[in-house]
């Protein structure tokens, strides 16, 4: 049976074994150099507005504007600063002024209406039908989790600086390699507030690398709870249960990332290596070849892919991908040895012993 015989070929690795995370920022205004020095020109008014808060944490947005003498803040608890008078901004007036707070809450809400656009968050929070189908086969509510507020309601950041200063120590520790303070850290986290996506999903990495798989699963199931429709999330998950063996419930977490991020070619690949060993040998081929067309040199997939024509007993089918493999900077001993069996059946001998020796080479320890 072919899905017997494919074990050798695993599945992608780790998103932190590939990638690291990437933020994008988004700015609009005009440029300032040319005002470098002047001191003839008008005041003007300066927004500025970040969302991580929400999208990071599940809290709420926060942004200012500052305008002639004044300060204002919008989040769940508002703040009104006279720089003139109080220039450290150590004096909320935003209860004692509260026709001024009014006026600057609805021109910053006026000019961010005005300047939304390309970095805005355009989705309106509804899953797609299909993703919804899915998750809902898994036991997921669509659309679960704590929903993200949509402007100030929620958290306010500011009452929760303590457990961002946490959550930002275990992500240096993450980076610096000191694996045993990590994991104290991200649990004091998630135990402060359960519904931060980002700690559930540390939390889950820190735990799988530590092959501790129980607690792994639990703490990526609730990052895809708290964010259903992110990606990353479910392809971790997919691989945490491979490791563990639960097949089919990994296949169906890495069919969820596929979809939301089709151009992504390792999770195509991962969800093909499941299929081939769950006797879905059909299925696995043809997510093969698209893994491929997003990328012709996914060494994973060209050997796997080449693998199964040759254990169908379609050899001249598998050259390709098995030579695409065995040139790989990537490839292994295996990569040779599945390529040499392929020219032995073909009555290629040469070409085979040279793949032995080969294979050999990359096993043989380096020397002295």
């Amino acid at each position: 049976r072919v899905a017997a015989r494919v074990g050798l070929v695993d599945v992608a690795p780790s998103l932190l074994d590939i990638a690291g995370v990437q933020m994008l920022a988004h700015m609009q205004g005009q440029t300032l150099v040319r005002t470098l020095g002047r001191t003839d020109l008008p005041d003007r008014p300066s927004f500025a507005e970040t969302d991580y808060p929400r999208r990071a944490f599940g809290w709420s947005s926060v942004a200012a504007l500052r305008t002639g003498n004044y300060l204002y803040i919008r989040a769940p608890k508002p703040e009104l600063y006279d720089l003139a008078a109080d220039p450290q901004a150590r004096k909320n007036l935003a209860n004692t002024n509260r026709s001024l707070l009014g006026r600057l809450a609805a021109q910053a809400e006026n000019f961010r209406k005005r300047s939304a656009g390309t970095g805005q968050d355009t989705t309106d929070g509804s899953l797609d039908p299909k993703l919804a189908q899915q998750l809902s086969a898994l036991g997921y509510v669509a659309g679960g989790g704590r929903p993200a507020p949509a402007g100030m309601e929620g958290i306010d950041p500011k009452d929760k600086i303590g457990v961002a200063n946490l959550l930002h120590e275990a992500q240096l520790a993450v980076e610096e390699g000191k694996v045993a303070s990590v994991l104290p850290l991200l649990e004091k986290v998630v135990a402060t507030d359960p519904q931060i996506f980002i700690a559930q999903l540390q939390l889950g990495l820190a735990y799988s690398r530590q092959k501790n798989y129980p607690k792994a699963i639990a703490a990526l199931r609730a990052a895809t709870e708290i964010q259903p429709d992110t990606a990353m999330a479910h392809y971790e998950l997919g691989l945490v249960l491979f490791r563990s063996g639960d097949l089919k419930t990994s296949a169906a977490h890495f069919e969820i990332a596929a979809n939301l991020m089709p151009k992504w070619a390792d999770t195509h690949f991962s969800l093909a290596s499941v299929w081939a060993r769950d006797n879905r040998v059909d299925d696995a081929i043809e997510r093969l070849k698209l893994t491929l067309t997003l990328d012709a040199e996914h060494y994973q997939a060209n050997l796997l892919l080449g693998r199964i024509y040759h254990l169908q007993g379609k050899s001249a089918e598998a050259l390709p991908p098995l030579e695409l493999a065995a040139e790989s900077p990537e490839a292994s001993s295996e990569a040779h040895v599945f390529l040499a069996e392929a020219y032995e059946r073909l009555g290629r001998a040469e070409d085979a012993r040279r793949e032995h020796a080969r294979a050999a080479a990359l096993k043989r320890p380096p020397s002295p």
